[in-house]
């Protein structure tokens, strides 16, 4: 009997945590925490409210490179570091130093946006992610 209920207990709770998963997925936020290092962005996709003003807050945790998080504008994408041009850039948390943070305020109307570390090599070392924005639910 034991047996048989520490096994329902297992199953409850990893359906709650896929649940629980899903969902904070899928839903748009207005707050993003975004930790830079080891050239990538975790986590590297993010989905956020359409045409509200979201908060992000880029936390460095690297030892020793400073690292930055930019969207990049719709109808540009960077395929190579020879691609970027300043006027690329819609939004931009600059230069966060090892151990720090540096926090934004960004508006985007709904769409996909490719996000990168703009800084030299970065992206060539596989800095980039992605921004979904999409209407609030509800």
């Amino acid at each position: 009997m034991r047996r048989r209920t520490t096994i329902w207990a297992c199953i409850v709770a990893m359906l709650a945590l896929g649940l629980a998963a899903c969902s904070s997925d899928s839903e748009p936020v207005t707050s993003l925490e975004v930790e830079a290092d080891s050239f990538q962005f975790d986590p590297a996709d993010n989905t956020v409210v359409a045409d509200e003003d979201v908060t992000i807050t880029v936390e460095n945790v690297s030892d020793s490179v400073e690292h930055e998080w930019v969207i990049i504008a719709p109808g540009h994408e960077i395929s190579s570091e020879s691609d970027f041009d300043e006027e690329d850039v819609l939004f931009e948390v600059e230069a966060v130093q090892p151990g720090e943070s540096g926090t934004g305020t960004f508006n985007v109307p709904a769409g996909e946006y490719q996000i990168i570390c703009a800084l030299e090599g970065h992206f060539t070392a596989g800095m980039e992610g992605s921004l979904t924005a999409e209407a609030a639910s509800g």
